[in-house]
């Protein structure tokens, strides 16, 4: 039955590849959305302490060098990275309540756009800075800056 469409190249008119960064961007607005959702029902006070703590044991699970499987096995080290931490987050989502939910969804909804222009201004300072710096130490290296 897919081999009927294994010739398709286009979807509804549209090229399979345009579709498909456009399906990634789509994918990543609404896992940064879904994370901001619930970082802002984490940090409101109706939110259960057995959920912000698995929320924190799940990023910190992350950020430790202690991992069930190393970080130095090529495939597994990462495995279990994507498998524990998004466990970790589900079960912390499970323990808040739905209004508390709600009430984050409509806020990181309205936020996100903000989010979004923050960054582009954040990594175009950094690249600023990384140009001036760039040009800073070739003027020394040539001697034209005392």
């Amino acid at each position: 039955m897919l081999r009927k469409y294994a010739h398709a190249t286009t979807f509804e008119g549209y090229n399979a590849d345009l579709y498909g960064r456009i399906g990634t961007q789509i994918i990543m607005w609404k896992i940064r959305e879904t994370l901001l959702t619930l970082v802002l029902a984490l940090m409101d006070k109706r939110t259960p302490p057995i959920g912000k703590l698995l929320a924190l044991f799940s990023v910190a699970y992350l950020i430790s060098p202690v991992d069930i499987l190393p970080d130095v096995m090529p495939l597994a080290g990462l495995l279990d990275d994507l498998v524990v931490v998004p466990l970790g987050l589900w079960a912390s989502r499970l323990k808040i309540p739905e209004s508390v939910l709600d009430e984050a969804r409509e806020t990181a909804r309205a936020y996100t756009g903000v989010l979004n222009t923050l960054i582009y201004i954040f990594v175009s300072l950094v690249v600023a800075w990384l140009i001036m710096a760039i040009v800073l130490a070739y003027l020394l290296i040539r001697g034209m800056v005392a």
